[in-house]
């Protein structure tokens, strides 16, 4: 059995699912399962812990689809196996890409030059999420003809069935996965009895929907929330997408025999302490005549030239709601329809008013100082000591050098160093790229400074400065300009 719950945001669908679920744990009732995006599972499990309570909450499973995969690959079989990774999969393409070389004629040129590897991949991707399969291809270039666009989708099934039959001989490919989940559910009783609850999607890929049709044909109830107000009527609405991911999974359900029962609409707003907050929410978007209020408490506009002075009107809008005490620095949120466009801007302003924020910002893992220092020291092994990679490693801040040591050797990078001994003529010395940042001792022949008072000479090069060893000649500090 199918049923959604309806309604506009923060109108209470979470807490509806949520509370359907851990009533039916508290009373005993297994076979509770909730389905919610990968980013939201962690809050999803505390919320369920604090609504069941902790000796109920076990009752209740919580997955991603990604975790239910392997759920069930663990209960069914297929987990087994080794895994594909980014650059494997280049490998296997550009494999398949070499095999199909002789059958190919509009991608023989890029397929050569090897351009056509790592755009092939990303169709490959695009088409698995779509449920596209080779034979799909196929059969659309058999209708087409064999010209033009018939002859490429020829082309691109030939790679894709090529490549697919080399990662399916030896490896698991995670873009794989939910078809495999599908059809791994198709003779699996794993949901049979279940409550299953779909919380927090706006729309769902072709894999995606294929898992759902299985958990529709074996589970005993399914509860869908969406975030809709169901007024769309010609597919051009604000929650148009939405409404046709509600059409598709009541189309599923009747193909399958699965009944669909009256959605559940919510329509007041719990979220919105703030009524004109609520009222902002519902009618700013809204065809109709709006609805107004006497007043806008709760809600201000202002009209920035740029973005500094809307970091800055912002910051000290946090800073003088806090000194008055309306709030402390932690209940306050800040949201960017573009966040490149403040970073380094925004927390500028927030620093400057010593206004503490976390900025949520994706940041590679090998960007962080361990990290690159752990690679820094492979390259730089691999490099002979290179000084770029010197640098990085010294950059990182945890080998104790300071920024100004830092900054004084790299400046001094490819100096010419003029050194006199024991007469007029200079001796030059360039520091090659290679020795910059490493101790270098050089030998002067006796034929550069002709003369009784001379004899061969070493000269040590460290990375602050030159000393001339064996005279009384000596040069400390910074290299010099």
């Amino acid at each position: 059995m199918l049923r959604f719950v309806l309604g506009r945001a923060g109108s209470g669908k979470t807490e509806t699912i949520r509370r359907m679920l851990a009533d039916r744990a508290v009373k005993g009732l297994e076979g509770g399962v909730l389905l919610v995006p990968e980013q939201y599972s962690f809050e999803t499990e505390k919320a369920m812990l604090r609504l069941a309570g902790p000796q109920r909450a076990g009752l209740i499973q919580v997955y991603s689809f990604t975790r239910l995969a392997e759920a069930v690959f663990r209960r069914e079989g297929g987990a087994a196996g080794r895994r594909l990774s980014d650059g494997g999969r280049r490998i296997l393409m550009a494999c398949a890409v070499d095999a199909c070389q002789d059958q190919l004629e509009v991608y023989d040129r890029a397929a050569r030059s090897g351009r056509v590897t790592d755009v092939m991949l990303t169709a490959v991707n695009e088409m698995k999420l779509c449920g596209i399969a080779p034979g799909d291809l196929a059969r659309t270039a058999a209708r087409l003809g064999d010209r033009g666009l018939g002859k490429k989708l020829r082309e691109l099934s030939l790679l894709y069935e090529t490549y697919q039959a080399m990662v399916e001989a030896s490896y698991l490919d995670s873009r794989d996965d939910l078809t495999r989940l599908a059809q791994a559910l198709e003779d699996s009783d794993f949901f049979a009895g279940c409550t299953v609850g779909v919380d927090s999607f706006e729309g769902f890929t072709a894999q995606e929907r294929k898992v759902l049709v299985q958990i529709l044909r074996r589970a005993d109830q399914v509860v869908v929330s969406l975030c809709t107000d169901g007024q769309d009527r010609d597919g051009t609405g604000l929650f148009a997408l939405v409404d046709r991911t509600r059409r598709l999974l009541t189309q599923a359900a009747e193909e399958n025999g699965v009944g669909v029962e009256p959605p559940l609409w919510l329509t007041g707003a719990p979220r919105f302490e703030n009524e004109n907050l609520a009222l902002l929410e519902s009618q700013l978007f809204s065809p109709e005549e709006p609805m107004t209020s006497p007043d806008h408490q709760g809600i201000q506009v202002f009209r920035a030239r740029d973005v500094y002075e809307e970091a800055e009107f912002a910051a000290a809008t946090i800073r003088d709601l806090v000194i008055r005490g309306e709030c402390r620095y932690r209940d306050v949120s800040l949201i960017c329809r573009d966040p490149q466009r403040y970073y380094g801007v925004l927390d500028v302003a927030l620093a400057k008013r010593d206004i503490p924020c976390f900025v949520s910002q994706p940041i590679r893992m090998e960007a962080q100082p361990v990290a690159r220092l752990a690679l820094g020291a492979f390259r730089a092994a691999a490099s002979g000591c290179a000084t770029e990679d010197l640098l990085v490693l010294m950059k990182t801040g945890l080998l104790g050098f300071t920024a100004q040591e830092v900054s004084t050797l790299e400046n001094h990078q490819g100096k010419t160093i003029t050194v006199t001994l024991d007469g007029d003529t200079p001796l030059l010395l360039e520091v090659t790229p290679e020795k910059r940042l490493a101790s270098l001792t050089v030998e002067i022949p006796a034929e550069a400074f002709p003369g009784e008072n001379y004899r061969p000479e070493e000269v040590q090069l460290s990375p602050l400065g030159v000393l001339v060893i064996g005279t009384e000649a000596e040069i400390s500090g910074p290299i010099p300009n």
